[in-house]
């Protein structure tokens, strides 16, 4: 379907008003299939919104853990901050996605997520 959409000339870069692209939706919306076309296509994984959200912080808001776990497998920084300063990892947590959360505190990082892991591995999280 993306395929036949670029076909008819329909541009997988064009932002909505907010700044979001084809690959934040497909992100939002967990469609790894969806988003694994569009980056056949050279769509830019790295693009932020208007409020500097990637499509990582979008997946992690949802919950979607196969494309958290894609988007890091793809080279994505996970210390990407929002203008807020969020994370990944903050979005997660603040969203109670405690599955994507899980999977970010396996992945070796700096000392904020060490930290992190010890401190909710601790509280019994």
């Amino acid at each position: 379907m993306v395929g036949r959409l670029i076909e008819l000339g329909v541009d997988q870069n064009e932002t909505t008003n907010d700044g979001w692209t084809t690959v934040h939706t497909a992100a939002q919306y967990g469609n790894i299939s969806v988003m694994d076309r569009l980056i056949e296509l050279g769509v830019d994984l790295k693009e932020k919104s208007n409020d500097s959200w990637t499509s990582l912080h979008l997946a992690a808001r949802k919950g979607h853990v196969v494309v958290v776990n894609r988007l890091h497998d793809l080279g994505i920084d996970l210390n990407t901050q929002s203008i807020l300063g969020s994370t990944a990892l903050h979005t997660a947590a603040y969203f109670g996605q405690v599955n994507v959360l899980g999977s970010l505190l396996q992945i070796p990082g700096p000392v904020s997520y060490r930290w992190l892991r010890k401190n909710c591995l601790r509280l019994g999280l």
